[in-house]
């Protein structure tokens, strides 16, 4: 993971500590969190917290935050400069953003869809960095369900 997030800052990302941003599913959650949480041996020093929830990291690069994402393929971990990542509206000539299309009559009722397209504009591809993770078979997981 730290080979990953040095490729993205040394082609330019994950400079701004704010959006510093670490994007993975269910599985590789549950993962950083057995690392960073588990294996290092932390525990919760206060009495009225029963777990923990890993929401960000100190790395070699700094703060990092860490998104939970169910749209995230299972093997892929995504570091990303939230910073530029925005909404890209398509104009539609004469048309706007968005707008209202009338749809087919259906008897005396008039029906209408709105309509509209947005993109992701994802500035340097550069910097951001994709991990494809091997999972693991079905031989290979626990049988305890941990």
């Amino acid at each position: 993971m730290l080979d990953l997030m040095q490729m993205a800052w040394d082609n330019g990302g994950i400079r701004e500590a704010e959006t510093r941003t670490i994007v993975v599913n269910s599985d590789l959650k549950r993962a950083l969190t057995r690392i960073f949480i588990k294996d290092a041996g932390y525990k919760e020093e206060t009495r009225n917290v029963g777990g923990v929830s890993l929401q960000t990291i100190e790395t070699d690069f700094g703060r990092c935050n860490i998104m939970l994402d169910s749209l995230v393929l299972k093997d892929k971990m995504l570091v990303l400069s939230l910073d530029q990542l925005a909404p890209r509206f398509l104009e539609i000539p004469g048309k706007g953003h968005f707008f209202v299309e009338p749809l087919a009559k259906t008897g005396a009722s008039d029906k209408v869809q709105l309509y509209g397209e947005i993109g992701l504009e994802y500035g340097n591809e550069k910097a951001h960095a994709v991990l494809t993770v091997k999972t693991p078979t079905v031989t290979e997981q626990p049988s305890n369900g941990k």
